[in-house]
């Protein structure tokens, strides 16, 4: 006739599942509102895991791209899988600390995206590589903006190189850093001369 009660006190659990759903809603916010796309690839089971964003940055929803190695195969441009695998090799050896990389892949309506890809490796107590995990981030914007910066430095160069008034550029102390072909005749010196 006797009756057993056990209590457990199951505070630090309750807090423990508190602590770990709040640090997984950060980490789906900072995920969503970074348009970065995650990837984790466990390199002994060979399986890997690309987030809905990463999917998103081509252009895909999630049920459209399986989480398998082949779809980056497939969608980066060949040269670049190349080199991906040269630097991963780097990484995996020791001989470089973390992957960073740039590569195109191709957009589900078929342009190519300007991906930057950083990763690192994670290694098992006995020193064998067994997880890369990583970002893609679209710099796609700002490639463009690059190479449009870049032409019309050089269109201005053009330009500035061949008016027939001379132009030189001349910091604070009074100093001649650059001087176009019109000045230099003017004065009679070259280039290095002036400067």
């Amino acid at each position: 006739g006797e009756v057993v009660t056990i209590y457990n006190d199951v505070t630090r659990q309750k807090q423990d599942e508190l602590n770990l759903k709040r640090s997984e809603e950060r980490y789906e916010l900072a995920m969503q509102f970074t348009n970065d796309g995650l990837f984790d690839w466990n390199l002994k089971k060979n399986t890997i895991y690309f987030s809905p964003g990463w999917k998103k940055l081509l252009g895909y929803e999630d049920h459209e791209i399986k989480n398998d190695f082949s779809e980056w195969e497939r969608l980066t441009r060949p040269e670049d899988v190349e080199a991906s695998w040269a630097i991963l090799k780097e990484l995996l050896a020791g001989h470089r600390e973390r992957f960073d990389n740039e590569f195109k892949m191709r957009h589900k309506d078929g342009h190519w995206v300007d991906i930057l890809a950083r990763a690192n490796v994670i290694f098992d107590e006995e020193g064998e590589g067994s997880r890369v995990i990583g970002t893609h981030v679209d710099i796609t914007e700002r490639k463009k903006a690059e190479a449009a910066l870049r032409e019309s430095e050089q269109r201005f160069r053009r330009v500035y190189d061949h008016m027939s008034i001379g132009i030189a550029k001349v910091n604070l102390d009074f100093q001649i850093e650059n001087a176009n072909d019109a000045y230099c005749q003017m004065l009679g010196y070259s280039e290095e001369e002036l400067i």
